[in-house]
């Protein structure tokens, strides 16, 4: 992985289906903190869940659009890639 990303911010967003606990603990050592939000979606685990699988600094957002005003800086999207559409929508970005 490139060094500019070392210990980013990283902004997260699993389906409670998948094994959110693994894709964390992948984050903890790039991450220097954890945006958790829900995705919109019925299968999203609840940012909580996520905030109870992450062992390093995190904060949970109740949405994509609040966690991406909140955020300063290059972040790191990541998790699943409806969260990924999500933020790119919010963001204006067309593909």
């Amino acid at each position: 992985m490139s060094m500019a990303w070392k210990r980013r911010r990283s902004f997260f967003g699993a389906l409670g289906d998948k094994d959110y606990s693994a894709m964390l603990r992948i984050l903890e050592p790039i991450s220097r903190e954890v945006l958790l939000v829900p995705i919109s979606s019925e299968r999203s685990a609840a940012p909580e869940a996520l905030a109870a699988a992450c062992a390093i600094k995190h904060r949970i957002f109740q949405s994509v659009k609040e966690a991406l005003e909140a955020s300063r800086g290059r972040i790191l999207v990541t998790g699943s890639l409806f969260l990924v559409g999500e933020a790119l929508q919010v963001l204006g970005v067309e593909l």
